[in-house]
């Protein structure tokens, strides 16, 4: 019998970027991706399959992190995460991400699995660094 807790963590997590990726039922969710049945998507959110590497490409390609969604590591946020980089010195974004990861415990727990950043804690990421942005502009300096 194969061991369902990892199944259900990552079932979670795919959940996760259904309601990051505009809060769609399963079915919506899964034409979203290229024609993924609704009972396919469930499958998968209730951990009793794995995701196909069909439905991870699909995942990607939306600019979801795969490495989150397998392993719970880093945020799914990857495209976003990897903009804000850009926009901000590293020191300043390691500030604000380190402030992101202490929230995480806030956050809360779900069936043993730590509920990982919300698209708002990266919203108020993002006011941030606009913030610190606007900031700099004030004074004439650059990242």
């Amino acid at each position: 019998m194969k061991d369902s807790c990892p199944y259900k963590a990552i079932g979670l997590r795919v959940r996760e970027a259904r309601f990051l990726l505009g809060d769609k039922k399963q079915g919506e969710f899964g034409q979203q991706l290229g024609g993924f049945s609704t009972g396919q998507i469930g499958q998968v959110e209730r951990g009793r399959n794995l995701p196909t590497g069909e439905l991870l490409l699909a995942l990607a390609r939306q600019g979801i992190n795969l490495n989150y969604i397998l392993t719970g590591e880093g945020s799914i946020h990857a495209r976003q995460l990897v903009r804000l980089s850009q926009r901000v010195s590293p020191e300043e974004l390691q500030e604000i991400l380190a402030e992101l990861d202490a929230r995480r415990g806030q956050v809360g727990d779900v069936a043993g699995v730590t509920v990982p950043p919300t698209l708002e804690m990266i919203r108020e990421v993002d006011r941030r660094v606009k913030a610190l942005e606007e900031a700099r502009k004030k004074k004439g300096d650059r990242p």
